[in-house]
């Protein structure tokens, strides 16, 4: 009696603590994990089958996080450690009964502090096929954001650079192995750095519009061609802090949609007016949204940056990014005006949502302008990413290419931060800003009362 007794003890505990993770979004903390690999014959049937049953987990996914607390966001293990893990993890299970695999966790989760579990959704006559998806990025001259940009790739076209951008993307290439369907990558490194009549790095004489216009045109025409569902045009500044946004996007059922993206300023990626002549017009209705005083989707005449095409819809045919293929086109010589043009044209609405905060996007360099005010924009996205957000990950396999700055004292003989013992997440946004600005400052503890 007592052994059904511990059976049925064991039971009630395995659903409530599943209960409670599924309330955490299936975060769980590893030493509860390691306690399973411990238990022993119906005692781990029972717990792995009331885990497998309240998380909807048949078999067990894994992402590892390190965290001090629930609360905190957690810095992901590299793709390498994680597939160890699975690896481990797979070799251990018994074989699979029936509709239910008793799974118990790999040894190694000993050093992390929690784990999040996904759910391996089953099998039906009714089950979909997730939408293919092909993303089209150039990168040129974006060796300070890559780090931070690249987290999907289907397909690349980058030229023309003058500092690190193309060993980064090979280096990052040469980990994706297996993780997309196929990548179209064409990287050139050959002279000149840049283009015949430009002037600087941002300099936009009429031959690198024709040039983007053509790489643009090329992607779209290849996701065309091999029936994607979707293409997502996307930008190398541009930094999606929100990795649910692609299947949020999709939702909308919309032919162009567009993510909200903010910059440290006034600028975001979108216009809420056009001039008579095709120009950017700024109207009442920019700030609202903008500051998201007004949410939901915006039927705006220009999006840009980070756009959505739903491919599958026959209007979208009539989508391009080269000015000869418009009849009597009479616009400006410019890729993403020629795009919003022909979306007016074919009676496509385009649209921007700002229903969740997506991300961020760096304000565009004045035509003056070196990389080197680059870098500094990007300091200054990072410090507003921090004010009410986890800083911007970076790939363990990349963090060699990060720009941190030298920290000093700016001059002063110390400097000091005074910092309440009980606000240890402001104490931890603090010191990321001082990383971020290479000041160097002493921590010095502050009591109430």
């Amino acid at each position: 009696m007592s052994m059904y007794r511990e059976a049925l003890l064991v039971s009630i505990v395995g659903y409530g603590v599943s209960v409670w993770a599924y309330r955490l979004k299936n975060v769980v903390p590893s030493k509860l994990l390691r306690r399973l690999q411990g238990l022993s014959g119906a005692y781990s049937t029972i717990f792995t089958d009331a885990m497998n049953f309240t998380l909807g987990i048949d078999p067990l996914d894994l992402e590892i996080c390190w965290r001090d607390t629930l609360t905190r966001v957690g810095v992901l293990t590299s793709e390498g450690t994680r597939k160890s893990l699975q690896e481990e993890w797979q070799d251990n299970w018994p074989p699979a009964i029936g509709d239910c695999s008793h799974q118990t966790p790999p040894k190694s989760l000993a050093g992390y502090g929690f784990v999040r579990l996904h759910a391996k959704p089953s099998l039906s006559h009714n089950s979909m096929k997730d939408s293919t998806v092909v993303i089209a990025f150039l990168a040129r001259n974006k060796a300070h954001t890559l780090p931070y940009f690249l987290t999907l790739l289907e397909r690349i076209r980058s030229d023309h650079n003058e500092d690190k951008t193309l060993e980064i993307l090979k280096k990052w290439l040469s980990s994706l192995d297996g993780y997309y369907h196929s990548i179209n990558a064409e990287l050139l490194s050959s002279p000149p750095e840049r283009l015949k009549d430009e002037t600087g790095p941002a300099n936009w004489p009429s031959s690198r519009f024709t040039h983007i216009m053509q790489l643009r045109e090329e992607a779209l025409m290849s996701a065309r061609q091999m029936w994607a569902d979707y293409i997502w045009f996307v930008d190398c500044d541009v930094f999606i802090t929100n990795n649910q946004t692609l299947k949020i996007l999709m939702a909308k059922e919309r032919t162009v949609v567009a993510p909200m993206l903010k910059s440290d300023g006034m600028y975001a990626n979108f216009w809420c007016g056009m001039t008579e002549e095709y120009y950017y017009h700024r109207t009442d209705d920019y700030k609202p949204i903008l500051n998201r005083e007004q949410v939901g989707c915006f039927h705006v005449p220009m999006v840009h940056s980070s756009v959505l095409v739903d491919l599958r819809r026959v209007a979208s045919e009539g989508l391009t990014f080269v000015p000869s293929n418009i009849p009597s086109y009479k616009g400006p010589h410019d890729d993403i005006i020629t795009f919003a043009l022909s979306a007016n044209r074919s009676g496509i609405p385009l649209y921007v949502c700002n229903d969740q905060v997506y991300g961020f996007v760096m304000v565009p360099l004045e035509q003056s302008d070196t990389l080197q005010h680059d870098y500094a924009q990007l300091t200054n996205l990072k410090l507003e990413v921090l004010v009410e957000n986890p800083p911007l990950p970076v790939n363990e396999l990349l963090s060699k290419y990060i720009r941190d700055p030298r920290p000093d004292t700016m001059g002063f003989n110390a400097i000091f931060m005074i910092n309440l013992e009980r606000r240890p997440e402001r104490r931890q946004r603090m010191l990321q800003c001082f990383r971020e600005l290479g000041i160097q400052a002493f921590t010095v503890n502050a009591f109430d009362g």
